[in-house]
């Protein structure tokens, strides 16, 4: 066996650790009723319903209002599955393959009252 031959699993094996894997964390709002301007973290994000992509799982502050609705403000806990646990989360990220945690949220707007 020559030398070639030797390193080619060393080179397969570095490969696929360098072409580790990606969690992608995605949120999907609601509300009733829809339209209602989405605040994540004091930042716009858009008009429900709506998808998009979050970074990181932590305590997030989370403001929905719409014209005519009371406004709405809370934190939510965005916490990880299992597999994103330390020390399960390195396997995750080396495996050569994208992970998805798609996380729902779903509000209900309070009318205002008429004085």
């Amino acid at each position: 066996m020559n030398n070639k031959t030797k390193l080619l699993p060393l080179i397969v094996i570095l490969s696929l650790l360098l072409l580790g894997g990606c969690v992608k964390r995605n949120l999907h709002v609601m509300t009733n009723p829809p339209g209602a301007r989405f605040y994540f973290d004091r930042d716009l994000i858009g008009q429900t319903p709506l998808d998009f992509d979050f970074m990181y799982y932590a305590v997030h502050k989370v403001e929905v209002e719409k014209e005519g609705y009371e406004r709405l403000t809370t934190l939510v806990n965005l916490k990880p599955p299992l597999q994103f646990w330390l020390p399960l989360d390195f396997f995750c990220e080396i495996i050569p393959r994208d992970f998805w945690d798609k996380k729902e949220l779903s509000y209900t707007l309070v009318p205002l009252k008429e004085e």
